[in-house]
């Protein structure tokens, strides 16, 4: 189970530093491992299968479409998980 926020703690700012902190870490943890179970990776190279930080890489993409049929499904997968954690 994620944590949560203390139901009376209305305010952001009134949580303390470090339980936000931990909260934070913990639900990136938790993304991070639900879309690496879902793809095998969090690193674009890895799901794109081309380095689009290299000039060649980024061309790959382009010319295969990689920009318009990938990225869109892993954002919308990785909205999906969010939702998930918040509806839980």
């Amino acid at each position: 189970m994620l944590p949560q926020a203390h139901p009376e703690l209305s305010d952001r700012k009134e949580l303390s530093e470090d339980y936000m902190g931990v909260f934070y870490r913990t639900n990136r943890k938790y993304i991070c491992i639900s879309f690496t179970i879902a793809f095998d990776s969090i690193v674009c190279r890895e799901l794109l299968g081309c380095d689009i930080s290299k000039p060649e890489g980024a061309a790959n993409a382009k010319e295969n479409g990689l920009f318009a049929s990938v990225c869109p499904k892993m954002v919308g997968d990785a909205a999906g998980i969010l939702d998930e954690m918040i509806n839980e």
